[in-house]
């Protein structure tokens, strides 16, 4: 029985539509099975890199109130010996740094016996009474103590820091001092305005410290963030990964935000940066799987035309078989069209083949350009840069580089996929041509300090049948990949055997090593393990891969041995011929 649906919609687009719609679910699927881990690897790395901003300031505040506290204390120790040159100990105190204030000498009953002020003469009338701090009875247990931050007259930052007179769990005195926190502003002043900015805030939630000191002085509390709560109240780390740490700021901005505790003077610090920023990878990977999602469906589209054009022609001709001569002219005409609809969507496959290497191709003549000009700028050519200017054209080399390098692997995966990468083997003497590898990078291993070492056979190596060429490439990726994943002051070991009558090559690091559960991966295409992406170095994850299908053609093997941690042994195996 048929529907409306069915009068509505012709034959050939219902036949069609069932196998359009499992088109589209299948893009969508095999697109979310690498677009969901990426993402989350994605959202993971923004957070380690504000964890890191974060860690740094919150050591350089935490060590600065430690080189504060330790002064304090060891002034506190020379009075407790020399208590009459207190005022001599004092003053000197004072000049040790530009944050004390202010130092005072103050007896057990909370009011001070004499006090220096950086900035005026202080009078009896001037001193103070701290019996009713809390600061001052942490001090008098034993403990050190530190008040709340407060503003001074100045509009500044302050805070008082007690310490018991020598050290002792009763003392007779204590030293308190006025710090001035306002040189902790150039701590949280080192991201760009578009990269965010850091703050940090007090124990009761109020922000006194903001890379604007005006935002600084509206000691705002931030208590009612979730996050803040997280890190000041519960003393936990946020990460960022949380919905809960995630805010809009005064600015009315959703942001990215982690936060770290200085658990010892119970504040917190907070980074906090734009979502397009921070997660910036994410939209983009995002639009990629949509991209292709959308082409998928075009091309699908485009297929599924010219097989409705062939169908139609199809009943074209059975019509036409029974007409006329002049119909007949007719059907010849139409059998031509067909024909060169057909040879058309067969020049669709031989396109999409040629895509990949045409598109690298065209990019590599106009990247190739721009090196030049970056070299020739470098050299002077264009007139003397300054120190900004080198740094930034040095900066546009290096990435001008990367992206030779990456349309270079692609062009050679695409030769190899196709067999278009031809082998001219040949017997010669591997010695000189891994010799030659490890001079090319001799810049690089000798910058960061990495100790290469050559261990040769003690007979001599009869010559292999190699394409030295093709060779070199495979040679150089897992040279490489081996500089680039070593710390500074590693070792790398390059040692060449004979093994019944094959010639191994092993290279072995002392770099980060591959996680156990991704090692079956480590051959696939563009994989990059996951402390691999942590280190932000760059690579395409293609040179492993094309390096193993070159070996395979030379006949031989390649494989490897990785502890996560410890480093990686690459090697691979060529046939030998007969030694005699």
């Amino acid at each position: 029985m048929k529907t409306d649906l069915d009068n509505f919609f012709p034959p050939y687009i219902r036949r069609w539509a069932t196998p359009f719609v499992l088109t589209i679910v299948w893009l969508v699927a095999i697109n979310l099975i690498w677009l969901i881990p990426t993402v989350k690897d994605l959202r993971h790395s923004a957070s380690v890199l504000a964890l890191e901003i974060a860690d740094r300031v919150k050591h350089d505040i935490s060590l600065t109130i430690a080189d504060v506290t330790d002064e304090l204390n060891s002034a506190a120790r020379q009075i407790g010996i020399e208590p009459e040159r207190s005022g001599f100990i004092l003053r000197d105190l004072m000049k040790r740094s530009d944050l004390f204030v202010s130092v005072a000498y103050v007896d057990r009953s909370g009011k001070e016996i004499e006090r220096i002020d950086k900035f005026r003469l202080i009078t009896k009338d001037d001193l103070l009474d701290h019996s009713k701090s809390s600061y001052f009875y942490l001090a008098l247990s034993g403990s050190t103590g530190f008040s709340k931050i407060f503003l001074s007259s100045f509009l500044e930052p302050r805070i008082y820091i007690a310490v018991p007179e020598y050290n002792i769990r009763d003392p007779e005195h204590i030293i308190v001092a006025e710090v001035n926190l306002r040189n902790f502003i150039k701590l949280v002043s080192s991201l760009g305005r578009e990269q965010g900015h850091i703050y940090v805030v007090d124990k009761k939630g109020f922000q006194f410290l903001h890379p604007d000191i005006g935002e600084a002085l509206k000691r705002v509390n931030f208590l009612s963030r979730s996050i803040v709560e997280k890190v000041i109240v519960d003393g936990n780390i946020a990460d960022g990964l949380s919905s809960e740490d995630s805010y809009v700021n005064e600015s009315g901005e959703k942001v990215f935000a982690v936060g770290i505790p200085i658990t010892e003077m119970g504040w917190g610090v907070f980074v906090e940066q734009p979502r397009g920023y921070a997660l910036s990878g994410e939209k983009q990977v995002i639009s990629f799987a949509l991209i292709t999602v959308i082409l998928g469906a075009i091309i699908f589209l485009i297929i599924v035309k010219g097989n409705i054009r062939f169908s139609q022609l199809n009943d074209r001709l059975k019509i036409l078989l029974g007409e006329s001569e002049e119909t007949a002219k007719i059907l010849i005409r139409r059998d031509l069209e067909l024909t060169k609809a057909n040879e058309g969507l067969m020049g669709l496959d031989i396109v999409k083949s040629q895509f990949v290497s045409i598109a690298a191709h065209q990019l590599r003549t106009p990247l190739t350009g721009i090196k030049w000009s970056l070299h020739s700028l470098l050299e002077g050519d264009a007139g003397s840069l300054n120190e900004n200017q080198k740094e930034m054209t040095v900066d546009a080399t290096q990435a001008t580089e990367r992206l030779v390098k990456l349309i270079n692997d692609l062009l050679d995966t695409s030769r190899l996929e196709e067999g278009r990468f031809e082998f001219k083997l040949t017997k010669q003497d591997m010695m000189p041509l891994i010799e030659m590898v490890v001079r090319e990078h001799e810049t690089i291993t000798k910058e960061k300090k990495i100790d290469v070492s050559l261990i040769w056979p003690k007979i001599k190596l009869p010559l292999v049948n190699i394409d030295a060429d093709k060779l070199k490439i495979a040679l150089d990726n897992i040279l490489d990949n081996a500089i680039k994943y070593t710390y500074k002051n590693g070792k790398i070991n390059i040692k060449v055997a004979v093994y019944k009558k094959r010639i191994v090559v092993s290279i072995e690091d002392s770099g980060i090593g591959i996680p156990k559960e991704q090692q079956p991966r480590v051959f696939s295409k563009f994989f990059r393990g996951r402390n691999a992406q942590l280190m932000q170095t760059s690579g395409t994850g293609l040179g492993l891969s094309m390096s193993k299908e070159i070996i395979e053609k030379h006949e031989g093997s390649m494989g490897f041995f990785s502890e996560e941690g410890k480093g990686s042994m690459f090697y691979f195996t060529l046939p030998l011929e007969d030694m005699g």
